[in-house]
């Protein structure tokens, strides 16, 4: 069945990884931000040209197999798959993590199984289902990150009722806009880079778009300039708003600086309100990771690179077998979950990193 598939453009999360890039970079993590959305316009459009030119099931994958050669189709779309495997893992241990903040009581695996049993579902039915729970997850994220703008810019240039105005100190203060020198831009940029992960996921709906070269080139164009507008001035705000070192080291959804932005205008539960948006945003990711995971694998299979099982399809043209094998992540998430390994989202994160890099 197809879809509209490239109308859907998955938001990647708000900047959720800003304490290890600020940890290194300071207020200058903006920098790093700023040089991540110029990379992922130019990897974004280029992709979205490749997509609309000859869109076919592998996306990049496959477009990387006819220009360079099969060994590098074979390697960019398994890193690729690996991934989102891992990261999907990931995501949905973050969710599990955010239902705990209202049923503390209540096992992080049960809500692991939980989550990952939503997003297998979603996934299996169409694309068309997968479209429509993005449209629903992006508008959602996107809200939540306009309103934190305004509110942030009103904080730092007009204030609250007893709240001066912030101003601009401290960009400046605590070490100076580079407290680590040059070089922390650059070892930041790994962090930066995964937080933009799920660009990827528009030319690979491409080949189930009814219109692949006007849907995928406006969605990417979309994309791109909320990506490196918002990220920007949101990462600017937080650093603006609050001194860098304590936002390195806060811990907790209490000490975020969009829930601490909230409270400085008397916006009531602003906790609560804070950890749906952030749950959304995972619940967003890791659907979007499944898609295009299911999607690469089952390209591998259609080229002869992978299992062939792995090419079947539904009558809905869902790729049932990839993707049951793409959830993978999922249950070594619930795994991980149920034994209690500590700072499970890190771990996971960290392994994924490597691969996104090197596809």
């Amino acid at each position: 069945m197809r879809a509209r598939a490239g109308r859907t453009a998955p938001c990647p999360c708000p900047p959720a990884y800003w304490p290890s890039s600020g940890n290194r970079a300071g207020p200058a993590a903006v920098v790093s931000y700023a040089l991540g959305a110029l990379l992922i316009a130019v990897i974004g459009l280029a992709m979205a040209e490749m997509a609309t030119a000859r869109p076919e099931p592998g996306s990049f994958g496959a477009a990387a197999g006819r220009y360079l050669g099969e060994w590098a189709g074979y390697v960019s779309r398994w890193c690729y798959w690996a991934a989102s495997v891992i990261a999907l893992g990931g995501e949905v241990v973050a969710a599990g993590a955010y239902l705990q903040y209202w049923w503390p009581q209540t096992s992080l695996s049960v809500f692991v199984a939980l989550v990952a049993l939503a997003i297998i579902v979603i996934n299996l039915l169409s694309v068309r289902a997968f479209g429509r729970a993005e449209v629903v997850f992006s508008t959602l994220k996107v809200t939540a990150l306009i309103a934190f703008i305004l509110i942030g810019l009103v904080l730092v240039l007009f204030g609250a009722p007893g709240r001066a105005a912030t101003g601009w100190g401290n960009l400046t203060e605590h070490g100076g806009f580079l407290p680590n020198g040059l070089e922390s831009i650059w070892l930041s940029m790994a962090i930066v880079m995964f937080a933009f992960v799920g660009v990827e996921v528009i030319p690979i709906a491409a080949a189930e778009a009814e219109n692949p070269r006007r849907s995928v080139r406006t969605a990417m164009r979309a994309l791109v300039a909320r990506l490196g507008l918002f990220y920007v001035i949101a990462v600017g705000l937080i650093v603006t708003l609050n001194a860098w070192t304590d936002v390195a080291s806060a811990k907790g959804l209490t000490a975020s600086p969009f829930v601490k932005a909230c409270d400085a205008v008397g916006l009531p539960a602003a906790a609560g309100i804070m950890n749906a948006v952030i749950l959304v945003a995972a619940l967003s990711t890791g659907n979007a990771q499944l898609y295009g995971a299911g999607r690469l694998v089952h390209s591998l299979a259609v080229d002869r690179l992978a299992p062939r099982f792995l090419a079947r399809t539904t009558l809905r043209g869902v790729p049932l077998a990839a993707t049951l094998v793409s959830t993978f992540g999922l249950v070594l998430a619930i795994y991980l979950a149920q034994t209690g390994v500590a700072d499970i989202f890190t771990k996971l994160a960290s392994i994924a990193i490597f691969s996104v890099m090197v596809t």
